[in-house]
């Protein structure tokens, strides 16, 4: 796309014309990618009322039985965007670990330093704007239809999860 080595690609902040060229340029890429989706006016599970974290575990740990689905009988790499302090990341650890029954490494980075995150964000996202606006508005989700790898996509809240080539299966996931 010839950008600087420090451009970070997110899709909110990312102009129209350069969304169109990185979901051309992605469509060669060998990658799939799984995208939960949440409709928070239809959550009825009074734990999640008020408690936004909560809620986003709950995100994750579906992105990860999906993943898991597909990926049976692997060790999962997931990098997490973000910088959260320590207490919290222990906590979705220790809520990740007792709800899932896939073998799991977890970590967070700064998605400026991690083009798999910036490339979840920017699926994730045109998942999201499909879902807000107008018809046509789902071409970029057109664009990588095939390497999507998630049943049903509908909603509000959305998660994103980069999967490398299976020979390779680093995961990366970010909710935008």
């Amino acid at each position: 796309l010839h950008f600087k080595q420090s451009t970070e690609f997110k899709f909110r902040k990312t102009r129209k014309d350069v969304r169109e060229k990185f979901f051309k340029q992605i469509k060669e890429v060998d990658f799939k990618t799984v995208i939960v989706c949440k409709d928070k006016t239809e959550i009825k599970d009074k734990r999640f009322a008020g408690n936004a974290r909560l809620f986003y575990n709950s995100i994750i740990l579906d992105a990860i039985r999906q993943i898991s689905k597909e990926y049976k009988n692997r060790k999962l790499y997931i990098v997490i965007d973000g910088q959260e302090k320590k207490t919290y990341r222990k906590t979705v650890k220790t809520y990740i670990r007792k709800n899932s029954n896939t073998e799991i490494d977890l970590s967070y980075h700064d998605s400026k330093d991690d083009l798999l995150i910036q490339l979840a964000d920017m699926v994730a996202g045109a998942v999201s704007f499909s879902k807000k606006t107008d018809i046509g508005s789902d071409k970029y989700v057109k664009s990588v239809k095939k390497k999507i790898i998630t049943p049903s996509l509908r909603a509000s809240a959305h998660t994103g999860v980069a999967i490398r080539p299976p020979e390779a299966p680093r995961i990366i996931q970010t909710v935008t």
